[in-house]
């Protein structure tokens, strides 16, 4: 009966811890078909993690300008152009930054960019906006 109550506990525990990460990451919760972008299996789960959720630990669990300039899966978009931050301008206590929300996509599992793809995901603000 111990072991059932230690079970949940822990499992309980993990869904909290991870939900709470996809509050730290812009669009967290709009990656279509990834529930976890920071898990190694898209859904959730397990102890294997992505590119991106090793960047983030490394990051110390926060949404930085590193961390959206980095492409944690190497398929050519930065974390913050496939999240819809490609400014890295959003941050998780004034999040009301407009972020894009079409185009998203996981910065810890490669896709196949094109460069017309690439164009239209980037930042298009000049540098006096940055």
């Amino acid at each position: 009966m111990q072991a059932v109550a230690v079970t949940c506990a822990a499992v309980v525990g993990s869904v909290h811890a991870y939900s709470e990460f996809r509050y730290k990451i812009p669009n967290g919760f709009e990656v279509e078909g990834f529930s976890a972008v920071g898990h190694a299996n898209k859904v959730g789960g397990g102890d294997a993690l992505s590119s991106f959720g090793n960047d983030f630990i490394d990051a110390g669990y926060k949404w930085s300008k590193l961390l959206c300039a980095m492409d944690s899966d190497g398929d050519g978009a930065t974390n913050g152009e496939e999240l819809g931050d490609p400014c890295c301008k959003w941050n998780e206590i004034e999040s009301d930054y407009p972020l894009r929300s079409s185009q998203l996509s996981s910065p810890g599992h490669p896709d196949a960019f094109s460069d017309a793809d690439l164009a239209a995901i980037q930042c298009h603000l000049s540098n006096d906006e940055l």
